[in-house]
């Protein structure tokens, strides 16, 4: 493949619908359904993803509940803590449904 995505939303089924698409274009989608995960494959493939789609409603960690306004307040401050360990900044998005309250 020759982009690599790293897709965190709690919904598969979401991802799922994508997936075909994706592959035609060259990209494999790496999807996690909880930023805990998310996070510890970003740290361990750093070099290797290209962009990061987040649900705007998801789960922070593997026991947890969906985070509401949270989830992106609580992300977007560790993925600007990743970036400047690394020096480096990958591209991401929100996509999502509509379903918070703002």
């Amino acid at each position: 493949m020759e982009y690599t995505v790293l897709w965190v939303d709690d919904d598969r089924s979401i991802v799922d619908a994508y997936q075909t698409l994706a592959e035609y274009k060259d990209i494999d989608l790496v999807h996690k359904d909880n930023w805990e995960d998310g996070k510890a494959y970003l740290k361990d493939n750093f070099d290797e993803v290209t962009a990061i789609i987040l649900d705007a409603n998801c789960k922070l960690s593997h026991h947890g509940v969906i985070q509401g306004d949270r989830f992106l307040g609580t992300v977007t401050a560790e993925l600007q803590q990743l970036f400047a360990e690394r020096q480096n900044a990958i591209p991401w998005y929100i996509l999502s449904a509509g379903t918070m309250s703002d």
